[in-house]
């Protein structure tokens, strides 16, 4: 396992104090944390704010969501980071917090957490609807 953040070596088999320290200090940018089959979860955003996506060993892209929304901005909102920009949905955008502990399942082998719903994305990474 790897966990990858913009501009800063990369830390093998980090524990989640280091993703948490990690993640702290990203802003307006993205990081990813790397299995050795390839697969990956991915975040954009910060420092406070992100979104979150998966890469699976097949190569199927997924986005995250979740039930109850944790901020207040309408559908289309837009997050800019590191050059990009995507519009999420409400439920799209997730707590640090939140992302630290999906990440640390992620790192450690284990489900991610009950909070997190799945969309797949097409091609040029637009939600399937």
């Amino acid at each position: 396992m790897q966990f990858e953040r913009a501009g800063c070596k990369p830390i093998l088999r980090p524990t989640e104090k280091q993703i948490s320290r990690a993640l702290s200090l990203t802003k307006s940018s993205h990081a990813s944390l790397v299995a050795a089959d390839g697969s990956f979860v991915q975040v954009g955003g910060g420092p406070g704010l992100f979104m979150l996506e998966f890469r699976d060993a097949q190569g199927k892209h997924i986005r995250a969501s979740q039930l109850s929304p944790v901020v207040s901005f309408p559908d289309g909102s837009v997050l800019r980071f590191a050059g990009n920009q995507i519009a999420l949905a409400q439920n799209e955008w997730f707590l640090l917090r939140q992302i630290v502990e999906v990440l640390s399942a992620f790192a450690a082998g284990q489900s991610f957490p009950s909070f997190v719903a799945w969309k797949e994305l097409d091609a040029d990474f637009s939600i399937n609807r």
